[in-house]
């Protein structure tokens, strides 16, 4: 289903609150119907727009990795990235210093 090339989603729309109907086609939202759409959702909140971006820069698929491996993950990204928290992860704390990232996530 997700794979389908037309969608089809009907709820609420979030920031106005009316019940509408959104399709999406090739990644583009669109309001007007789209033939042969599959419906995703005909009860949720919808939110046109929102990207779910935040990361866990500590994390890999092994599990939680060290500070100075999560400051190379945020360098590489080419920009500075926040721990869930909202702490700076590309500049960890150093050992035994008192003030910069205290998140432990």
């Amino acid at each position: 289903m997700l794979g389908a090339d037309r969608l089809h989603l009907r709820g609420v729309a979030l920031p106005d609150g009316e019940r509408r109907d959104l399709w999406v086609v090739d990644g583009r939202i669109r309001l007007e119907p789209v033939a042969d759409a599959v419906t995703l959702s005909s009860d949720a909140y919808l939110l046109p727009g929102l990207v779910d971006a935040h990361c866990h820069v500590r994390l890999e698929s092994s599990g939680a990795v060290p500070r100075e491996v999560a400051e190379q993950h945020a360098l590489a990204s080419g920009r500075r990235a926040r721990c869930c928290c909202g702490t700076p992860a590309a500049r960890p704390t150093p050992a035994g210093s008192t003030s910069g990232t205290t998140c432990r996530g």
